[in-house]
């Protein structure tokens, strides 16, 4: 009984952002079903071309990021449903899905993965070895992805400081929940297109954030 608070702050969180990722797809597909109309009035005012240069680079970049994000945690969440089936946790495919959907908030998304199968570990299991197997096995697939697998998928053009993507995610989360989570690498790459276009005073800038 003493863990029911916890517990329900852990699940709190991860239907939260299941729900913020929802609501910023949609938000997303409305944004982009509205481009060219956009697009056509940008063209028309002052410094039109550099608006649109931008523009182009970061739908570019967000796209690319967005596509190649989908495919890794695709793989991932696979990797990761099977080593549950092999560990004997229950639910694995719903695990899959989870890592899927979680890899999308960078940071916050592993250590709801990590709370949540501890919880379960923990309430399905004697013992605690079996019980941290689930979290031990998912952050030795989530490491090889993240130091092997996405520095070669997303190349130098998304090549990102750690510590920038870390504040960028605190920083949207405080701003817009779940939804500010998962657009925080969005933002954070857009922040360096401008600057590395600008150049200037906002090239140090630029350099910091792409490490």
């Amino acid at each position: 009984a003493e863990h029911t608070p916890n517990n329900g702050r852990v699940f709190g969180t991860a239907t939260g952002m299941v729900s913020g990722l929802l609501q910023t797809l949609l938000l997303l597909i409305f944004f982009l079903a509205g481009g060219r109309e956009w697009r056509r009035r940008l063209g028309r005012g002052p410094g039109a071309t550099a608006i649109m240069e931008v523009g182009d680079r970061v739908q570019a970049t967000v796209s690319r990021y967005l596509i190649m994000t989908g495919i890794i945690n695709a793989f991932e969440g696979a990797m990761v449903a099977l080593a549950m089936f092999a560990a004997g946790f229950p639910a694995p495919i719903m695990w899959g899905v989870f890592t899927f959907i979680f890899e999308f908030f960078p940071y916050l998304g592993g250590l709801s993965m990590v709370a949540l199968l501890t919880l379960v570990g923990l309430a399905t299991s004697d013992r605690v070895g079996h019980a941290l197997l689930g979290p031990i096995l998912y952050l030795v697939i989530t490491t090889l992805q993240n130091n092997l697998v996405s520095p070669v998928i997303y190349g130098r053009r998304l090549e990102l400081n750690p510590a920038a993507i870390l504040i960028s995610v605190i920083f949207w989360l405080f701003i817009w929940g779940a939804a500010g989570a998962f657009l925080a690498v969005p933002i954070l790459a857009t922040i360096r297109i401008i600057c590395d276009r600008e150049g200037g005073s906002l090239k140090p800038l630029g350099d910091l954030i792409g490490g």
